[in-house]
């Protein structure tokens, strides 16, 4: 019956020799830190190695090596099954003056001037990071916002000191008034203003720029759906000649001038070459545009 429970204890004890000891950099590691403990977490937890008193308080902006800790903790305590997790790198921070909150409101701010130049009537801002404290003051960052239009749903803002920078990412929506479709308008539609309507719509992470203005002589590029918002890539000029349409052919060769009519088999705007079909002939040929529904040949 001793022989059993000596063994039992034996098999208690053993796994907790053999258990190597984790160790990992404390998530902020100030200079006036003095013990072992303010540098690194121990799991399992032992009071006796977290109280170990450093030889010197760790400089401000120094890095702290994984390899120098584990080594020291070596010497010092006589452990040898340390596991190392985490960063094998620490930067030592001082005192801090610029709390982490704060810098995000600094890029927050940065950001809402920067939407205030734009169209944009309303803008909800959602901040996707934490932002670590400094020790420098906050009057030494500046917010460096790149904004570019339309305005994405996504914005990093990076906060910028004398060798010190923190990203800020904000997720993004903006409202503003914009031209949609009444009803489904089909391509090469020309604009017309009874076919829109001005309503306030989210437009964050558009691929054009709204139209502010509906334009005059211009024609849709593409068809538009219901309430589908107006952009500037899919309005184009609406070409002096259209295909479909019968124009007037101008023929000049030495020194006669003829008119032929003619089908226009492709749009054009002036200077361009077309391909155009005799009306009468049914042969296909080229001509250069030269106004609405206009075209010459000349030799």
């Amino acid at each position: 019956m001793k022989l059993e429970v000596k063994v039992l204890i034996l098999m208690m004890i053993l796994p907790m020799l053999s258990a190597a000891t984790d160790v990992r950099f404390q998530p902020f590691i100030l200079s006036k830190a003095s013990t072992l403990g303010e540098l690194v977490e121990i799991v399992p937890e032992n009071a006796d190695w977290a109280a170990l008193r450093l030889e010197s308080h760790p400089r401000a902006g120094e890095f702290l090596e994984k390899d120098t800790l584990l080594n020291w903790i070596s010497r010092k305590t006589g452990a040898r099954d340390l596991r190392w997790l985490g960063k094998h790198t620490m930067r030592v921070y001082g005192d801090i003056h610029s709390k982490g909150h704060e810098l995000a409101k600094l890029a927050k701010n940065g950001l809402l001037k920067e939407l205030s130049s734009t169209d944009v009537s309303e803008v909800e801002l959602q901040i996707l990071n934490s932002v670590p404290d400094s020790e420098k003051e906050i009057h030494e960052f500046r917010a460096d916002v790149l904004l570019r239009q339309p305005v994405p749903k996504r914005v990093c803002v990076w906060l910028k000191a004398e060798g010190e920078k923190h990203p800020v990412w904000f997720k993004i929506k903006t409202w503003s008034n914009v031209w949609v479709a009444k009803r489904r308008i089909p391509s090469h539609q020309p604009i017309n203003a009874d076919d829109f309507t001005l309503v306030s719509k989210e437009i964050a992470g558009l691929s054009d720029l709204p139209v502010a203005h509906l334009p005059a002589k211009q024609r849709l590029k593409h068809g538009l759906a219901q309430n589908e918002i107006l952009l500037g890539k899919n309005i184009e000029p609406v070409p002096q000649i259209q295909k479909g349409q019968s124009i007037n052919v101008l023929i000049k060769e030495q020194g006669l001038t003829i008119h032929v009519q003619a089908l226009a088999e492709q749009d054009g705007h002036t200077g361009e070459m077309i391909k155009l079909k005799n009306s009468n002939s049914n042969k296909s040929f080229y001509a250069r545009v030269t106004a609405n529904q206009q075209a010459e040949i000349s030799s």
